[in-house]
């Protein structure tokens, strides 16, 4: 497994990165920061960005093919963090990658039913049941 820190240019001192990523075979696993909101969703959609500009392929050049965005550790998902979704997902889908969401959690599924992102991207529980997952076979009832 490869987990690096994303660079996204120079930082200002003191200012940390928010995401992580790991290859796992060609899917790309990008893990979230437990909250996305107003004071860090523009620094977090760039470094989303950045994946989409430099992280698309594995160690051998191979390209990813899917990309699990772990949000597992979000309690809530505000406006915010829903624009940082759609936005990432487009461009994933703009690149004709398959992407998939992960959170086990019963809040931020019930937002996502609510706004009607349920399945867009395709919900998962964990991110071992989102690399297993062939086509868009997730759980998209609230827990």
């Amino acid at each position: 497994m490869w987990r690096r820190w994303l660079p996204n240019g120079p930082r200002k001192a003191g200012q940390m990165m928010t995401l992580r990523w790991e290859l796992q075979g060609t899917a790309l696993v990008v893990s979230m920061p437990a909250e996305v909101d107003i004071s860090n969703a523009a620094q977090i959609a760039g470094e989303l960005r950045e994946v989409c500009r430099t992280r698309l392929t594995d160690e051998q050049g191979r390209p990813v093919r899917l990309v699990v965005v772990d949000w597992s550790a979000a309690r809530f998902l505000t406006t915010a963090g829903l624009t940082v979704i759609e936005d990432f997902h487009g461009r994933l889908e703009q690149l004709g990658l398959t992407a998939h969401l992960v959170t086990d959690r019963w809040l931020p599924r019930k937002v996502l039913r609510l706004v009607g992102l349920v399945g867009r991207p395709p919900l998962f529980d964990s991110v071992p049941q989102a690399l297993s997952a062939t086509g868009t076979a997730a759980v998209t009832a609230p827990k």
